[in-house]
């Protein structure tokens, strides 16, 4: 059975962690809290980075969630502003409204695209989709013109996200 982690277990942990990553040394870390400079080290080396880089991406989603917070906060000024310009016949404070509220958009989107990690499906190629379809076809067969219809349609839909 393998050894627990000394430093995992201790009920100084945050401090002893907050000693390693200062960069104390471990002989000072170990006599403090009675530990090996050994354990010091493997949990540095084995279990800190891990913890480090959990808490590096909590703070990455907190930074997202604040840049989307504040956009969406200027996404709406944005649009008061050119409800407020098309309901005074102020063409030109509409326009550029609706050319930042259109930036805003792009921006949105170009964020969306990080946090999801810039990947795009094509479902339309996806073995799963080209079955399910196979599938609602078939079982519309009875149906003739609601099958047309259908596959009409997504044959336009499958056409539009190219």
């Amino acid at each position: 059975m393998p050894r627990v982690c000394a430093i995992c277990s201790h009920p100084n942990r945050e401090e002893i962690e907050r000693a390693l990553i200062s960069g104390e040394s471990y002989r000072g870390i170990s006599r403090q809290f009675a530990l090996s400079p050994d354990a010091l080290y493997r949990h540095k080396k084995d279990h800190l980075p891990m913890e480090l880089v959990k808490a590096e991406e909590a703070q990455a989603v907190a930074r997202a969630d604040d840049l989307l917070e504040e956009l969406g906060k200027l996404r709406r000024v944005t649009w008061g502003i050119l409800g407020k310009a098309l309901a005074a016949n102020d063409l030109r404070t509409a326009t550029q409204a609706a050319g930042q509220a259109r930036s805003n958009l792009e921006l949105m989107a170009k964020l969306e695209e990080r946090l999801r990690g810039g990947v795009t499906i094509n479902i339309s190629v996806a073995p799963e989709w080209i079955t399910l379809r196979a599938v609602i076809l078939r079982s519309l067969e009875p149906y003739p013109e609601a099958r047309l219809a259908l596959a009409q349609a997504l044959k336009e839909a499958e056409g539009a996200g190219r």
